[in-house]
């Protein structure tokens, strides 16, 4: 599995899930993290990725749980259009605003899938689009996953980071 997270148009952070260890390449320092798969840690690291981009931006912590939105928040039909759907989402009581002051949620019009989830924070916005996969699942490979990723940078083993930090 690979993720490549961008803010404007620039690579920050990519996750590359092998069978033999998770990478971390922060594209702010040029270093990559490596958790080896025999590190617990890294195991529920990897299964919380893939469970959080099989799930939506919603259980990767970006948003309100699903059952949670109409309970706490109001949730509006802002626009539709041709192509999308409009949502906006704005806490009901003072304290649920701790996490967002407002939230657009932009879904396909046919699907029902995310398209876009805009987040307004107390002074920071933050956009995260979601492009439909555009490879076959058959033509997937380990090779395809690990092209054009950056070499040489600096290398960190995230058990040693974990252990120099101390209990």
């Amino acid at each position: 599995m690979r993720i490549d997270l961008q803010a404007k148009g620039k690579p920050t952070i990519t996750f590359v899930v092998t069978d033999k260890a998770t990478h971390w390449y922060r594209f702010d320092n040029k270093t990559e993290i490596v958790w080896p798969r025999k590190d617990k840690f890294k195991s529920r690291f990897a299964e919380g990725l893939r469970k959080a981009f099989a799930e939506g931006p919603v259980e990767f912590g970006l948003g309100p749980d699903a059952r949670t939105l109409s309970v706490r928040y109001n949730v509006s039909l802002a626009k539709e259009d041709r192509w999308y759907l409009y949502l906006d989402v704005r806490p009901k009581k003072p304290e649920d605003s701790a996490d967002f002051q407002r939230m657009r949620i932009v879904l396909n019009r046919e699907s029902h899938t995310l398209r876009q989830l805009w987040i307004e924070q107390t002074g920071n916005q933050v956009t995260i689009d979601y492009q439909p996969t555009r490879t076959a699942p058959e033509n997937l490979t380990r090779e395809a996953i690990l092209r054009g990723l950056p070499r040489g940078w600096k290398r960190e083993n995230a058990r040693e980071l974990l252990e120099a930090l101390g209990p």
